[in-house]
C-alpha cells in the first residue's frame, strides 16, 4: 500500500503532457502498436476499423448518446458483416472470419474509442 502511495505522489509531481481524447468525447490516445506486440495484420486491422468507425461511426455518435437512436444501424452494421467485423472469432468453415480474440479486441477498443454504447451491442459473451 505505502508503494502505491509513493508511486501516487511521485506521478503528481512529474510533468505528462496531456493527451487529446479521440472520439465523441474528443479522445485520441496514440496507441503503439509495436510496443503492444501486434502483427502487422492486427495493425492493419486497427487502423481499417479506426478509420471505418471514424467516417461511418463518429459523427453520429454524439447524437446517439443525447437521444439513445441510431438511424443508420442497419447499413452500419451491414457494413461491419462486409467487411468481416462480425463473427470475427468464429472458424471460416462457419462463415466467421477465423481471427482470434486479440482481433476482436482490437475492433472492440477501436469502437469504444468512438462510442462506447454502439461498442456495447457488439460485445457478445464470449
Amino acid at each position: 500500500m505505502f508503494a502505491v502511495r509513493n508511486a501516487l505522489r511521485l506521478g503528481s509531481r512529474l510533468s505528462v503532457p496531456a493527451v487529446a481524447r479521440r472520439g465523441c468525447a474528443g479522445a485520441s490516445t496514440p496507441v503503439d502498436d509495436v510496443v503492444n506486440g501486434l502483427t502487422e495484420d492486427q495493425i492493419q486491422l486497427r487502423n481499417t476499423v479506426r478509420k471505418f468507425y471514424a467516417e461511418k461511426l463518429a459523427p453520429q455518435a454524439d447524437e446517439i448518446d443525447k437521444k439513445n437512436e441510431f438511424p443508420g444501424m442497419r447499413e452500419f452494421w451491414k457494413e461491419m458483416g462486409e467487411m468481416g467485423l462480425l463473427g470475427i472469432t468464429a472458424p471460416v468453415e462457419y462463415g466467421g472470419t477465423g481471427l482470434g480474440y486479440l482481433d476482436h479486441v482490437i475492433v472492440m477498443e477501436e469502437m469504444s474509442r468512438v462510442s462506447a454504447a454502439i461498442a456495447l451491442s457488439y460485445w457478445r459473451p464470449l
